[in-house]
C-alpha cells in the first residue's frame, strides 16, 4: 500500500513540474514550436491544394469562382521586374467544400498562435501562380501583400510565414 501511495505521489509530483515546466517554458522555445506546427500545417495545406488543382485540372475545371474581390500581390522577382497577381480570397470553410469531397481529408484552420490561416487562389488554374497560403506569424499582423519570388525570405517568428504554388516564399527562422 505505501508503494502504491508511493507511486501516486511521484506521478503527481512529475506531473506538476511538466506543467510548471510547460507554463514557465523560455518564449524562444514555445516560439519555435508553434513555428514548427504552422510550418508543418502550411506544407499539409498546401500538399492539399496542389492534388485537388491537380485533379480538378484533370476534370475540366479551370479556376474558381468567388464574390470577394481579388487582392492583388506584388511579387517582386529575382530579375527585378514586378509581377502584379490578383487572386481570390478564399476561407477555410469554402476551400474545404472543394477540397474535401475529393480527398475526404483536413488540414488545419489556424496556425500555431491560433490565428486563421488566409487561403488565395487564382480564378484560372493555369497561369503561373495559382495559390498562396499564408500565417501572420507571433504578432498576428501581416505584413502586406508585397513578397519576393523565387527566393525564400527568413526572418523572426513574427514575420509572415508564406506558400507560393507549393514552395515557401517567407520561411521559418533559421536555426
Amino acid at each position: 500500500m505505501k508503494k502504491l501511495f508511493f507511486g501516486i505521489v511521484i506521478l503527481g509530483a512529475a506531473a506538476a513540474a511538466g506543467y510548471w515546466f510547460y507554463i514557465n517554458m523560455p518564449g524562444g522555445q514555445l516560439d519555435q514550436a508553434r513555428e514548427r506546427r504552422t510550418v508543418i500545417d502550411l506544407q499539409t495545406a498546401s500538399n492539399v491544394v496542389l492534388s485537388w488543382m491537380s485533379v480538378s485540372l484533370d476534370e475540366g475545371v479551370t479556376g474558381i469562382s468567388s464574390d470577394q474581390p481579388p487582392t492583388v500581390f506584388t511579387l517582386p522577382a529575382i530579375t527585378n521586374s514586378t509581377q502584379q497577381v490578383p487572386l481570390r480570397k478564399l476561407s477555410y470553410e469554402d476551400l474545404m467544400l472543394k477540397v474535401e469531397p475529393k480527398f475526404g481529408r483536413q488540414f488545419s484552420k489556424t496556425d500555431g498562435w491560433g490565428r486563421d490561416f488566409e487561403f488565395y487562389l487564382a480564378d484560372e488554374f493555369s497561369g503561373n501562380t495559382v495559390f498562396l497560403i499564408r500565417s501572420a506569424g507571433r504578432d498576428k499582423v501581416f505584413s502586406g501583400e508585397s513578397y519576393t519570388k523565387g527566393t525564400v525570405e527568413t526572418g523572426t517568428p513574427n514575420d509572415d510565414l508564406v506558400i507560393l504554388d507549393g514552395s515557401f516564399l517567407r520561411g521559418p527562422t533559421p536555426k
